[in-house]
């Protein structure tokens, strides 16, 4: 045995003699003087005393330090196992690949190759740089061996080494850079070794330097009776000192922050200048555990009603523009909303955005909603603001009517800029905001207007836009009619040059200016000159036009027609929305009828050309075609302008036919399906169009598409279409003659006509028309008739397998001759295992198998025929 282990075991030999007692007397005294007295047994653990004292003493297990003045140095030899044991169980959490993990950087952080240096001295492994630590790791498990035994060996360390480490850990610490917080933002093992470490100081202090050790820290893990002293009395006597900073240090690292939040519920009265902070960060938490449990710390540890911690709190949280909370939002409301700075915090949560969250993170769920609110889903914080606007409700009527309405001003105005920037939209202004701006604003509607005319036409410097378009969303909530002075400050605006207006903000303040005033509107000419410069806002700019431009304005309808002459541009680079809004512009503005009637002409040109013309096609989207998805804007537009004009007309027709010749499969399905589905005038004549399209005889696949649309287009039981029908029959090209073979089955009525010509091309050359013949005549049930025999003795004759198999699977239900079943068993021998097949379910069906000698063996059919002779 070695010397520790012999030492070791005389220490535990003397605490042999305390484990016989039945209890120990553990006194718990604080700095104050309040004292506890716990009685437990011997191989309790300190966590237990720990537990106990958080709930008599009020001091949260975290924040406890338990001392022992005077450690005698046998007291220390037996904390050491203990320390051991603890670092075992702190190795054994280690997984394999946490050590590959470091092992394999080529160029470690600092950080990391100052801890495997402070390890590699106090494992006394040679070498004084990275190679020499990834070589001490080279064995996985001999390395974490020899980390769990370390204590074994801690009376052979010697001090040099250790001094080596500890210089190291004292100016890491010396940087902020000595915590278990910091390594674990680097890697596992770091953090792991970071304790493993701390608990080898502390032995060898123990072991080596007793004398340095003033006071024991009594640890969690260790038994009670480690702590007795060596007159073998069976009492304890404990300094507890209450450290909060640690619960502040893990609420800011993020480290353990459950534990830390429980303790926080005790000490937050204490001290509320370092509480309030952290509270305002985890009420606004991405975690919703935190967020319940930080407000479930406000209410325990303050009194409701409280406004100088309400405001305190709100002055934290500054404001919920953007990370709105409704934990955060309830604290406020139990510590007294009726404090102007709460209020004030509250009252931005009503022009707070839509909540931007992580891809990982779920979406919050607000659990006061109002269940007959009905709200945009995609708008998850417009429940958050009605309840915000609920409080102001209750609370605004008893504050001061001007610092209200100051505070929503700036909430409705300053906190668009805030939310977006100097660039800001704002239309992002939310209804909530100007909801009760219309309530408070009256009770001192010139005061209110004040506001809105200084940010209009300040007093000092140029007006900015963002706060004009801003001001100006906001007088429209709560402004009289026609009220002159902010009539006059808007039309100011409008001919001010200085103002670089830009289109968002002038839209904004154009549809403020209506809602105010029925009088033409100052800036139509601000809009038709801005354009064309921002694409994304065109169409938008141009339904607002049609609003304010009184009729036949000049300038407005030339725009429109411009807009309309580069349809075909236009659509192409940005949609068709903003032609769809420059056509119904025009339409709302021009009284000449016959400019708006010209304008749709040309445009359902323009689309049927994008649509269904093989030039325009090479920069269109036809891959929803296929693919079952809805059609694109192009092509719903189309749809959408012909029906609104009552349908297209032939020579339209005609232009979307001449896409069935397009060598491009998919402008040949939406030409076909456009012809189909469009609305038509009722001059229009689609059978006619696709006669043409039969008479010019582009292409086979043209044909096809033209028989497709005159069956979905042609009135029933026309004469010349089951002529033309016919005479497709005749055609020289497969395609052709089996569409038009199925037009025909699908066309005629009665059903019967339909037989002789399918009959007639049982006998085509081509298999194709054959079997669309013979498929037809069988869906049909035209093949119960005298004459059958004959026709399934023509088809059983055919050169295509094709034809026979579908012919035998035809035969169940009919009524055939012998000769015909003999004919249809020889196919039992045939080369085709698909015809074999079906010729031997028939055999077992009609029941002909004896009469039928094979002359080949083959496997469908051997088990059957020698069964069939079997029985014979």
């Amino acid at each position: 045995s070695s010397p520790l282990d012999i030492r070791l075991g005389e220490a535990r030999g003397r605490g042999l003699r305390v484990i016989a007692m039945a209890k120990i007397s553990v006194t718990v005294q604080k700095m104050t003087g309040e004292e506890k007295v716990i009685e437990a047994d011997p191989q309790d653990k300190v966590s237990a005393i720990q537990n106990l004292v958080a709930r008599d003493m009020g001091v949260p297990h975290l924040c406890q330090k338990l001392w022992i003045k005077n450690g005698t140095v046998s007291m220390m030899q037996r904390a050491i196992p203990g320390m051991g044991r603890k670092q075992e169980e702190l190795i054994a959490s280690l997984r394999p690949r946490d050590v590959a993990e470091i092992k394999a950087m080529a160029r470690p952080p600092e950080m990391v190759m100052q801890m495997m240096a402070i390890v590699r001295y106090l494992l006394r492994y040679k070498g004084d740089d990275w190679r020499s630590s990834t070589k001490m790791m080279a064995d996985t498990r001999a390395f974490l061996e020899a980390l769990q035994q370390w204590y074994t060996t801690v009376q052979d360390i010697q001090s040099r080494e250790v001094k080596k480490a500890k210089i190291i850990a004292d100016q890491m610490a010396e940087d902020g850079k000595w915590s278990r917080q910091y390594f674990e933002r680097i890697s596992m093992l770091c953090s792991i070794l970071y304790e493993w470490v701390e608990l080898a100081f502390t032995m060898h202090k123990m072991w080596h330097n007793p004398g340095d050790v003033s006071a024991i820290e009594m640890e969690g893990f260790q038994t009670l009776d480690t702590y007795l002293g060596d007159d073998g009395e069976p009492t304890i006597q404990v300094t507890l000192v209450a450290d909060y900073n640690a619960v502040f240090q893990r609420l800011q690292t993020g480290s353990q922050v459950d534990d830390a939040l429980d303790a926080l519920e005790v000490i937050a009265p204490k001290c509320p200048d370092k509480s309030l902070p952290a509270l305002a960060k985890y009420l606004r938490s991405e975690t919703e555990r935190y967020r319940e449990k930080s407000l479930k710390v406000v209410k325990g540890a303050f009194q409701e009603g409280d406004l100088s911690v309400a405001e305190a709190l709100a002055q934290h949280f500054q404001n919920f523009y953007k990370n709105e909370s409704e934990e955060a939002l309830e604290a406020l409301e139990h510590l007294g909303p009726a404090n102007r700075r709460a209020m004030k915090c509250i009252i931005t949560g009503m022009n707070c955005v839509r909540r931007e969250v992580r891809a990982y993170v779920p979406r919050r769920k607000i659990k006061r909603v109002k269940p007959q609110v009905k709200y945009d889903d995609t708008d998850d914080s417009h429940a958050f603001r009605e309840l915000c606007l609920d409080i102001f409700k209750q609370v605004e009527p008893e504050l001061d009517t001007n610092e209200v309405i100051d505070d929503v001003m700036e909430a409705a105005v300053e906190g668009t800029k805030i939310k977006f920037g100097t660039r800001g939209a704002p239309e992002g202004m939310q209804k909530e905001v100007l909801d009760a701006l219309a309530i408070v604003a009256p009770r001192n509607y010139d005061y209110a207007l004040s506001l809105v005319l200084n940010r209009i036409n300040p007093s000092e410097g140029q007006p900015q836009k963002l706060l004009v378009s801003s001001a100006t969303k906001a007088a429209s909530s709560f402004a009289q009619k026609e009220d002159p002075k902010l009539l006059e400050a808007l039309a100011a605006c409008a001919q001010n040059p200085e103002i670089e207006w830009e289109m968002p903000h002038l839209i904004v303040v154009a549809e403020s200016y209506q809602q105010i005033s029925a009088s033409t509107s100052p800036f139509i000419e601000t809009i038709l000159q801005l354009l064309g410069q921002e694409p994304s806002e065109e169409a938008i700019a141009i339904d607002l036009l049609a609003k304010l431009a009184p009729k036949d304005h000049e300038e407005v309808i030339k725009r429109m027609q411009r807009y309309l002459r580069e349809a075909h541009e236009k659509i192409h680079y940005d949609g068709p929305a903003v032609v769809r809004a420059a056509v119904q512009c025009l339409e709302q503005v021009a009284s000449d009828q016959s400019l708006v009637e010209k304008a749709y002409e040309r445009l359902i040109n323009v689309l049927i050309h994008r649509c269904c013309g093989s030039i325009a096609a090479k920069g269109m989207d036809y891959g929803w075609v296929k693919r079952g998805r809805r059609p694109s804007k192009t092509h719903m537009f189309l749809m959408e302008v012909a029906e609104k004009r009552g349908g297209v007309k032939n020579i339209q027709l005609w232009n979307i036919a001449s896409g069935f010749s397009s060598t491009i499969t998919d402008v040949r399905f939406e030409s076909l399906r456009i012809f189909k589905k469009i609305s038509k005038s009722p001059e229009a004549q689609p059978v006619f169009v696709a006669f043409k399209v039969l008479d010019d005889n582009f292409s086979a696949f043209a044909c096809c598409a033209a028989i497709d649309a005159l069956l979905h287009t042609a009135p029933p039981n026309q004469p010349e279409v089951t002529d033309r029908l016919l005479l497709l029959l005749q055609s020289p090209e497969c395609a052709v003659k089996t569409a038009a073979l199925e037009a025909l089955a699908k066309y005629t009525s009665p059903k019967t006509s339909f037989k002789d010509p399918a009959v007639k091309c049982l006998g085509d050359a081509d298999p194709f028309v054959r079997r669309a013949a013979l498929k037809r005549l069988i869906e049909l049930e035209l093949l119960q008739n005298e004459d059958v025999d004959g026709i399934i003795s023509q088809c059983l004759a055919d050169s295509s397998s094709d034809v026979v198999k579908l012919t035998l699977e035809s035969f169940p239900g009919m009524q055939l001759s012998k000769e015909v079943l003999g004919k249809a068993a020889e196919f039992m021998d045939h080369a085709d295992p698909m015809l074999r097949l079906e010729a031997k379910k028939l055999c077992s069906d009609y029941g002909v198998a004896n009469a039928f000698k094979p002359h080949h063996v083959w496997p469908e059919t051997d088990k059957d025929v020698r069964a069939w002779a079997g029985n014979a």
